[in-house]
């Protein structure tokens, strides 16, 4: 068993958890950074509307003056105007901005940029051909409205762009051209090319990882909101469930006036499971951009399951309300929306309820596919095939191998999968006759969205005002905000789900 570290004299299998109260046993599981500094790459127009206020660009900016990043600045190879050069030897240069150096036959060979404090430079030699092979790219959609000189021109400033972030190591490249975002799957090897959007998502996964729940930084300023893991989570979970602060009030009022306290209880719990959700797809994110070789098949099927079963744990409790609310003939554990005798019983008091789990329908395509994929627990698990590049030995992705029960019909994989957007949005790939290969970041992406729609449905149309002591105003149907509910301002709720990519 654990020893307890602070007092060695005792037995070794002493049956405790170790005490924590001394100041090197504490200092042992002390937070610290997990991973190294993120180096990014950014387009200096994409902040040139700063001045403007709140935006994902205003929260982008100040996320990249964090300590945990050291960030580039790229102007097609020049100082803006207004930027001093602290640096004037080779070239003039200035903290934090990359300047082409050497230039041959008009094409620039380096780029250089200068120390934090001004105090070094350093030198990147670009190589390859790239900026000249795109200047016949004419197959691409974008530039399509400028000249072919110009259109030429644009591509090979872009792919100068891109060798540069290459060059000096960056993680990601921000950038807005249209041209890059279309091409990133065949040009960028390394570097990860993103937009707004995406780069507000993988930098949010990244400080997350290293223990910071920033939710604004004022780069100009230095003043910083950062609040705690569980409301982080809790608060991107309400911006997903607008249709939750009716449903809990009412609850709420009701379990009061009743005294169950089992029916106070429920409300918390659909957030709770939620909560549990997005820290799991955390995981998973950070699993799957991980070395393949160095991640374990077991450690993604377990996020996938516990993010399986957390889903449903969310489902079965709106339906367990649906149950006190509408009293349907059927045992209450029976309560399931995934479960066609509970909702047919519900049909006999709600129709319209029910109907959103009429066959066919997106909500009863959801809660198919949850359970036929939950019940995997209960039967043949979800298996994990390591995809590996053509010719090497390095698995590449993991990818989760389920079977596609053909003998079903409508109610197979591959049907469900159909009416929720085709496989192509959800990236299946056939694997041999009934099997089917799934990115489980993918899977867990779509699974979320559509189980989202559903429970906001769910919630939005379940008659709670029937259930007594129940009384609700305008003000108790609306999302409230920090008057309310501390630290639940706009500027908060924004920046966790465009952190959480949601």
């Amino acid at each position: 068993m654990i020893p307890r570290l602070n007092k060695p004299n005792q037995s070794a299998t002493y049956r405790s958890w170790p005490d924590s109260s001394s100041r090197s046993f504490r200092m042992l599981f002390e937070g610290r950074p997990r991973y190294r500094r993120l180096i990014v790459f950014a387009d200096a127009q994409l902040f040139d509307s700063l001045g403007a206020g709140w935006s994902k660009v205003w929260l982008l900016n100040g996320l990249l003056a964090l300590q945990e990043v050291t960030r580039f600045h790229y102007l097609d190879g020049r100082l803006p105007n207004g930027i001093t050069p602290s640096i004037h030897t080779p070239v003039p240069i200035a903290p934090g901005w990359i300047v082409f150096g050497q230039i041959v036959d008009g094409e620039p060979r380096s780029v250089i940029t200068c120390g934090l404090h001004g105090d070094s430079i350093s030198s990147h030699g670009l190589f390859g051909n790239l900026a000249r092979v795109v200047i016949n790219d004419t197959d691409s959609s974008v530039y399509q409205e400028l000249s072919s000189d110009v259109a030429s021109k644009k591509r090979s400033d872009d792919a100068t762009a891109l060798m540069a972030a290459q060059a000096l190591g960056a993680d990601i490249y921000v950038t807005d051209r249209e041209y890059l975002l279309e091409r990133r799957d065949r040009f960028a090897r390394d570097v990860t090319v993103v937009n707004v959007d995406e780069a507000l998502a993988v930098i949010g996964l990244y400080l997350r990882t290293q223990g910071r729940y920033v939710t604004w930084n004022s780069a100009p300023e230095g003043s910083t909101e950062e609040i705690g893991q569980t409301i982080y989570f809790r608060m991107g979970v309400w911006e997903l469930l607008p249709s939750w602060w009716r449903w809990r009030t009412a609850i709420a009022q009701h379990g009061a006036l009743t005294n169950r306290r089992g029916t106070l209880g429920l409300e918390f719990t659909v957030i709770q499971r939620l909560q549990s959700v997005l820290r799991e797809r955390d995981h998973l994110h950070v699993l799957a951009n991980s070395p393949q070789d160095a991640v374990s098949d077991g450690e993604v099927l377990t996020c996938v399951d516990t993010i399986l079963s957390q889903m449903m744990a969310a489902c079965d409790v709106t339906a367990r309300v649906a149950h006190l609310v509408v009293r349907p003939d059927i045992n209450f554990r029976q309560s399931g929306w995934q479960r066609a005798t509970f909702v047919d019983k519900v049909r006999l008091k709600v129709p319209q309820l029910a109907s959103l789990f009429d066959r066919g329908e997106k909500s009863w395509a959801t809660m198919r596919l949850l359970a036929i994929l939950r019940n995997t627990i209960h039967d043949v698990a979800i298996g994990a095939v390591g995809i590996a590049d053509t010719g090497t030995y390095r698995r590449d992705r993991i990818a989760l191998q389920i079977t596609d029960d053909s003998s079903a019909g409508e109610e197979s994989v591959s049907s469900l999968i159909q009416l929720l957007g085709g496989a192509r949005e959800w990236a299946v790939e056939r694997f041999y006759d009934d099997e089917l290969l799934f990115d489980p970041r993918v899977l867990v992406e779509k699974l979320l969205f559509y189980v989202i729609e559903v429970l906001n449905l769910v919630m939005n149309i379940t008659p709670v005002e029937i259930l007594g002591g129940v009384s609700l105003s305008e003000s108790d149907t609306e999302v409230p905000d920090e008057t309310k509910v501390a630290f639940f301002t706009k500027m908060n709720r924004e920046s966790i789900r465009w952190q959480l990519g949601i």
